[in-house]
C-alpha cells in the first residue's frame, strides 16, 4: 500500500487517517497515462473521508522516524495504542 507511494514521493503520507486516505487515493504520479490510485479504498469502508474498520470506527495511522503504525481500536472501541484487543500493523524500514 505505502511502498509505491513512499518510493514515488520519497516519504510516507503524513500522520492521520484522513491524510492517509487523501494521499493514497491520488493517481500514481509516475504513471500519468494510468489513473489508478496508490490504494483503491473500498467505498463501503470510507466514512467522512476516513478509512474505517469492521466496527465502523476510523483506523489510527501514525508516522514515526522508523516507519508507520496503523491499527483498529478493536471490538471494545478503546484506544490501547495498538495493544490489547487493538488490531495493528507496523512497518519499519
Amino acid at each position: 500500500m505505502t511502498k509505491t507511494y513512499q518510493k514515488v514521493n520519497e516519504g510516507l503520507p503524513p500522520t492521520g487517517n484522513a491524510a492517509l486516505v487523501e494521499r493514497l487515493s491520488q493517481p500514481i504520479k509516475r504513471v500519468p497515462a494510468e489513473a489508478r490510485p496508490y490504494f483503491p479504498f473500498d467505498k463501503a469502508r470510507l466514512n467522512q473521508g476516513r478509512f474505517v474498520d469492521t466496527w465502523k470506527r476510523p483506523y489510527v495511522y501514525t508516522v514515526g522516524e522508523r516507519g508507520f503504525v496503523i491499527y483498529s481500536l478493536g471490538p471494545n472501541g478503546r484506544d490501547d495504542g495498538g495493544a490489547g484487543d487493538d488490531i495493528s500493523f507496523e512497518e519499519k524500514p
